[in-house]
C-alpha cells in the first residue's frame, strides 16, 4: 500500500515495513517496525523493535521494547528508553536521557545531551560525546575520542585510541568527572579532570590526570603520563563504598 505521502507500508503482518520516506505519526504501534529510506517519528512513539537503514529522526520520546538498531543516521529530540540491544551504525544523537536494558554497540559518532544508563556492556568505536553521566553495570570500552562532561562508572572501564583513530581525531579524550570501576581501569591518550577509582589502574601514555588516583591492588604508571597528585592505595572495602 501507498500513501499520499509517496511511501509503502506493509500493514498486514509483522514487522511492519516502512519503504522510502516514512512520516510516522506519535502513538503507539506494537510492532517490530523496519524502515528503509528516511523516517520521521513525529511525537512521542512506543513500539516493539525497530530497525532502520538510512536516516531516523524523532521528534519526541521514543521507547522500543526490544532491540534498536540504526544503520545510517539517528536523532531524537528527547529521550530515548529500549527494553534490549541498541546498535548503532553511522551517527546516534540524543537530546535526553538515554535508557538501554542491555547492550549499547556504536561504531561512529555518539552524542548524548544528557546522562546514558547502560545495564549490560558498552562499546564505542569512533567518537563519543556525553554531557551528563555514563553508567554501565558491566563492562565500558572507548576505542576512540571521548568527551565525557560527567562521572564514568562501569565494571571495567578502558578509554583508548587506535593508530587508525589518532591519526583521524588529533586531541586527546576528555573526562571532566570521576572514573569509578568495580574492578580495572585502562586508560590512554586522555586528560581527566576528577579522581579515578579502581582495583586495578593502568595510565597510558600521553595521560593528564589532575584529580587523585586510588587503586586497590595493582597501579601501572607510562612514564610520558603526568599525575597531579600522588597515586593512593586503598582497601577493597574502601573502594565499595
Amino acid at each position: 500500500m501507498e500513501n499520499d505521502d509517496g511511501f509503502k507500508v506493509e500493514l498486514s503482518s509483522k514487522p511492519m515495513q516502512f519503504n522510502g520516506m516514512a512520516k510516522i505519526p506519535a502513538g503507539e504501534m506494537p510492532y517490530d517496525i523496519n524502515i528503509n529510506g528516511f523516517g520521521k517519528i513525529q511525537g512521542d512513539f512506543k513500539c516493539d523493535s525497530l530497525h532502520a537503514n538510512g536516516l531516523l529522526s524523532a521528534k519526541g520520546k521514543l521507547e522500543v521494547r526490544g532491540d534498536l538498531q540504526v544503520d545510517g543516521l539517528f536523532k531524537c529530540n528527547d529521550s530515548l528508553k529500549v527494553t534490549n540491544n541498541v546498535n548503532f551504525g553511522g551517527m546516534g544523537k540524543i537530546n535526553s536521557n538515554v535508557t538501554i536494558n542491555g547492550e549499547l554497540n556504536a561504531e561512529g559518532a555518539f552524542k548524548c545531551k544528557a546522562d546514558v544508563f547502560v545495564t549490560e556492556k558498552a562499546m564505542f568505536a569512533g567518537s563519543a560525546k556525553i554531557n551528563g553521566n555514563f553508567t554501565s553495570q558491566d563492562n565500558l570500552t572507548i576505542k576512540g575520542r571521548a568527551s565525557i562532561y560527567g562521572n564514568i562508572v562501569g565494571k571495567n572501564i578502558t578509554i583508548s585510541r587506535t593508530e587508525d583513530v589518532k591519526s583521524f581525531f588529533n586531541r586527546k579524550s576528555r573526562i571532566y568527572g570521576n572514573l569509578a570501576a568495580q574492578k580495572d581501569i585502562i586508560i590512554d591518550d586522555i586528560k581527566v579532570e576528577g579522581d579515578i577509582q579502581g582495583q586495578n589502574v593502568n595510565i597510558g601514555e600521553n595521560s593528564i590526570i589532575y584529580g587523585k588516583i586510588f587503586y586497590v591492588d595493582e597501579l601501572n604508571i607510562d612514564k610520558d603520563a603526568y599525575l597531579e597528585n600522588d597515586p593512593i592505595q586503598i582497601s577493597l572495602e574502601e573502594l565499595h563504598h
